[in-house]
């Protein structure tokens, strides 16, 4: 399917179901991430720096999911246009949660098989921060994708034998060999990927060191959270003659409304929040 490049830009990105959404750290996420530890103060980026990233992914179970994740405002927009073409592609993810969700605890989140970016730590055996410090680290799939030491030492007894790098086990495609479309995807976009490190394999790892720096991207104001009010789609109502109507922009009504997949298939019947003017 053609890309419309205007779509780059925006909040959300709409194409062959896949959709992102990204938004600022919400006193609700923040809280979210003060009570599973994955950020305190001291920590070497602030909130303001970070972004929640809401993303469509195809499930082991080979449904669609909505996943979430933080990562650094520098790279939200092209996290979200890396995990569409991964969608599109159709690499398995198994889930895709906040690490807070985990108390922060790296080893918890890989046992549960967790994709996930930010997190306020050290780098594994070493005291400087992690690149998911910053959230520009993404661990994918980690249990199919190990860490394996420079002595050759694997943590995870699930992951034992993935140990020697082929599409194998339950589900094949989750693990990634190089030559794989995944890390095609990641290196066009800059990130590195841990499988080409050579005194530790870190097979689930992709990062962008030094993508923190410089000026962070404006937050538009339609993705401030505001009250808004609602409107139930009439007969021969397009999303266009809506937000027309109301005086907003159809941009602004899908920011609030993240269960419309397709803008051109609004129901009649269907009760969507209107953004405040």
């Amino acid at each position: 399917m053609k890309k419309i490049p205007f779509l780059l830009t925006l909040p959300w990105f709409l194409f062959a179901g896949y959709s992102a959404h990204i938004s600022p750290i919400t006193p609700t996420i923040k809280s979210r991430m003060l009570r599973g530890h994955s950020w305190h103060r001291g920590c070497p980026v602030p909130l303001s720096s970070l972004r929640y990233l809401q993303m469509t992914y195809r499930g082991f179970d080979g449904r669609d999911h909505s996943g979430k994740m933080i990562v650094h405002a520098n790279v939200a927009n092209e996290v979200t246009q890396i995990f569409g073409e991964l969608y599109r592609s159709g690499y398995p993810i198994r889930k895709m949660r906040l690490v807070s969700r985990y108390q922060a605890n790296d080893h918890a989140s890989i046992e549960a098989d967790n994709t996930s970016a930010f997190n306020c730590r050290a780098v594994t055996g070493g005291t400087k921060w992690s690149n998911h410090s910053y959230g520009t680290a993404i661990d994918i799939n980690p249990l199919e994708n190990p860490y394996i030491s420079r002595s050759g030492h694997i943590a995870h007894r699930a992951s034992l034998k993935y140990r020697k790098r082929a599409h194998i086990g339950p589900h094949p495609r989750s693990v990634i060999v190089r030559g794989d479309t995944i890390i095609r995807v990641f290196k066009n976009k800059g990130w590195r990927w841990g499988g080409d490190w050579r005194r530790v394999k870190d097979y689930q790892h992709f990062d962008k060191p030094g993508a923190q720096r410089g000026r962070i991207p404006h937050v538009p104001a339609q993705l401030k959270h505001t009250k808004a009010s609602s409107h139930i789609v009439k007969p021969g109502e397009t999303l266009y003659q809506i937000a027309k109507k109301f005086g907003v922009s159809p941009k602004d009504i899908l920011n609030i409304n993240p269960e419309i997949t397709d803008p051109s298939k609004i129901r009649v019947g269907q009760h969507l929040k209107l953004p405040k003017k």
